[in-house]
C-alpha cells in the first residue's frame, strides 16, 4: 500500500525544509524526499535577508541562524583589490546596511552559508511528528488522480520502488525540476547566460585578513576598473574571480569564469594561489560546483495539484541574493494556505491565490536581479528594500479598501511602511504584559484582528465569526492588550484611527484594513474573513 499524506514536498533545499515547517506550524503531516543522502555539502547561498529573517523569527529559529552565521556589521562588506591580500584594496558597505534595516524591522540581513543554513531549518522540520522527511528518496513519476497525486519513488539505498498519495505535491526540486517538466509548465525568460564554476577550498586566512574581511571579494587586476554589475554580480566575475566568505576563516568559494572541464586540482589551486595573492599559504581543494545564472520565471506556479516554488518556479542571477529569499517566501505563503485547506476552515480556491499572489513577485525579483548582473542599474547589495519588504498582493485573498497603490521612485530600492491590504504588515515596537515585543510577533500562528483602542466592536466581530468558522484568530485592542511605544509611528505606518482595525493573515500580509469605522455598505471584518478563506 502506498504512504498516505496530505502534501508531498519534493526537494529538501531550504524552499522545501520551509514548505516542511510551514505544513507543520499550520498542523498539517507532510513528506519530504530528496534524493541526495543529506542536506547541501556545497556552501551555494550566502545571504539571508530581512524578510527571511522574519519568517524564521515567527517559527522561532531565527536565534539558531544567527548562532551559525556571521554577523553582518563584521562581515557584511565589499572588497575589491588585484588578491585577497593585496597591498591596495577598497572596502565599503557592511554594518551601516544592518543598520538601516532597524526602521523596517525587528530583525536584519544575515551572512550565512546554505550548507550552514540548511541544517539548522532541518532541525525545526524534524522537530515535528507531523513532518516526516526522507533523504535519499528520489522522485520517479507522478499521476494525478480524482482525488489526489500518486507518486512513485526510489529508495536509493535499496534501489527499491515506493509509493506515495498526496493530495497535493509542492515541486521544490530545482532549476531542473521534474515536476515542473510534469505538469507542462514553460519557463519565460532568459536562459542560462555564463558558465561558471565555484570552487571550494579550505586555506588558514582568518587571521591575515584583519581590516579587509568582507562578504564578498572582488578580484581585478586592474585597479580601476569595475567589473560588469559590480559590485554584486558574482554570476559574471572579473578576470581573477570573486571570493566569497563561507566563514571568513577557513572555508572559501572561489568563483570563475570557466567551463569545469578545463579545470583539474592542479588548476584549480593555481587559481586560488593568484586570489589569495600569497603562494605560500596552504590550500586545499574541497569541491567544484558548475553553474549557469539564469533569469527565468514559469508561466504558472500551480497545475491542478502541483504547486511549484523555490528555484523549480524561478531562475535568478545571484545579483541581489534574491533567490533563496524569495523561495523561503513562497513556501511560506503556500504553506498555511494548504494547512488552512487541509484543517477545513478554508476553501479549495484559496491555494488558487497563490499563483497570483507569488508570481508576480517571482517576475520582479528576476528582472532586477538580471538588470543588476547587466550593470544596468546601480544594485544596492543588502538594501533592495522594495524587492525584499515591499510586496503587495492582489488577489482573492486580499480585500482591497480602495487606497492607491504607493507611488515609489524605485519600486526596487524603495520602501515605506504600510498596511494597504496586500502588503506586509509593518513593524512598530509594542509593550506587552510587560515586554517589548514587534507587531510581528503577533503574526504567524492564524488570523490577526488589531483594533484600534475605540474599535472594540469590531474586535469582537472577528473573534466571533472566527469561532463560528473554526478559523484560528487572536484579536488584539491598541491600548489595552497592546500599546505602541510610540503611536504616531504605529498609526501613520498603519492607516488606522482609533476606530479602525486591520486583519492580518497567518503570513503577515495585510487581508482587510479599515481606516475608522466601516461606512455603510463596506467590508466588514467578519465578511471580510468570509471572503479571505473562500468560505
Amino acid at each position: 500500500m502506498p504512504t498516505e499524506t496530505p502534501v508531498l514536498v519534493v526537494g529538501a533545499g531550504p524552499t522545501g525544509l520551509a514548505a516542511s515547517i510551514g505544513l507543520s506550524r499550520a498542523g498539517t503531516p507532510s513528506v519530504l524526499i530528496e534524493r541526495h543522502p543529506g542536506t547541501s555539502i556545497h556552501p551555494k547561498a550566502r545571504g539571508v535577508n530581512v524578510r527571511t529573517m522574519e519568517i524564521f523569527r515567527q517559527w522561532g529559529i531565527d536565534g539558531a541562524v544567527r548562532g551559525a552565521g556571521l554577523s553582518p556589521e563584521a562581515n557584511g562588506f565589499f572588497f575589491r583589490g588585484s588578491s585577497l591580500l593585496a597591498e591596495h584594496f577598497e572596502r565599503f558597505g557592511g554594518g551601516g546596511l544592518a543598520a538601516d534595516a532597524q526602521s523596517f524591522s525587528p530583525e536584519t540581513w544575515m551572512v550565512i552559508s546554505q550548507d550552514v543554513l540548511e541544517p539548522v531549518m532541518l532541525a525545526a522540520a524534524v522537530a515535528s511528528p507531523s513532518a516526516e522527511i526522507r533523504f535519499g528518496h528520489e522522485l520517479v513519476s507522478l499521476e494525478p488522480g480524482p482525488d489526489g497525486v500518486s507518486a512513485q519513488v526510489l529508495d536509493r539505498s535499496s534501489g527499491r520502488q515506493l509509493g506515495i498519495h498526496a493530495r497535493c505535491v509542492v515541486g521544490a526540486d530545482g532549476a531542473d525540476s521534474l515536476i515542473r517538466s510534469i505538469a507542462g509548465v514553460a519557463l519565460e525568460g532568459q536562459a542560462p547566460l555564463v558558465d561558471n564554476v565555484s570552487i571550494l577550498f579550505e586555506a588558514p586566512l582568518g587571521d591575515r585578513i584583519g581590516d579587509r574581511r568582507s562578504a564578498v571579494y572582488y578580484l581585478t587586476s586592474d585597479a580601476t576598473a569595475r567589473p560588469r554589475g559590480y559590485p554584486m554580480s558574482v554570476g559574471n566575475p572579473p578576470d581573477d574571480g570573486v571570493l566569497l566568505t563561507v566563514d571568513n576563516a577557513d572555508r572559501w568559494l572561489l568563483v570563475v569564469a570557466d567551463d569545469i572541464a578545463s579545470l583539474d586540482d592542479e588548476a584549480a589551486v593555481r587559481r586560488i594561489r593568484h586570489a589569495i595573492g600569497d603562494d605560500a599559504i596552504p590550500v586545499h581543494v574541497l569541491g567544484y560546483m558548475p553553474w549557469s545564472p539564469a533569469a527565468r520565471v514559469a508561466a504558472r506556479y500551480t497545475a491542478g495539484r502541483l504547486a511549484l516554488a523555490g528555484d523549480a518556479a524561478h531562475q535568478m542571477t545571484p545579483s541581489g541574493a534574491f533567490g533563496l529569499n524569495v523561495g523561503v517566501a513562497d513556501a511560506h505563503n503556500l504553506a498555511w494556505k494548504l494547512g488552512a485547506i487541509e484543517a477545513g476552515w478554508a476553501g479549495p480556491s484559496l491555494v488558487g491565490t497563490y499563483d497570483p499572489e507569488r508570481r508576480p513577485v517571482g517576475a520582479f525579483a528576476t528582472e532586477q536581479s538580471y538588470l543588476q548582473f547587466l550593470g544596468t542599474r546601480p544594485p544596492k547589495p543588502f538594501g533592495n528594500w522594495g524587492v525584499i519588504l515591499g510586496a503587495a498582493y492582489v488577489s482573492d485573498a486580499v480585500v482591497p479598501d480602495g487606497t492607491p497603490a504607493l507611488e515609489l521612485q524605485d519600486p526596487a530600492t524603495d520602501y515605506v511602511p504600510n498596511a494597504r491590504p496586500g502588503a506586509r504588515a509593518p513593524h512598530a515596537w509594542l509593550q506587552r504584559d510587560g515586554r517589548r515585543i514587534s507587531t510581528l510577533d503577533l503574526y504567524g500562528r492564524g488570523f490577526v484582528c488589531l483594533a484600534g483602542s475605540a474599535a472594540g466592536s469590531c474586535a469582537a466581530e472577528a473573534r466571533a465569526v472566527a469561532v463560528a468558522l473554526g478559523i484560528p484568530l487572536d484579536a488584539y485592542v491598541v491600548g489595552r492588550e497592546v500599546t505602541p511605544e510610540d503611536p504616531a509611528i504605529f498609526a501613520d505606518a498603519h492607516g488606522i484611527g482609533a476606530s479602525g482595525a486591520l486583519l492580518v493573515r497567518p503570513d503577515g500580509h495585510v487581508a482587510w484594513r479599515a481606516a475608522a469605522s466601516p461606512a455603510r455598505g463596506a467590508v466588514g471584518i467578519g465578511d471580510a474573513l468570509r471572503r479571505v478563506v473562500g468560505s
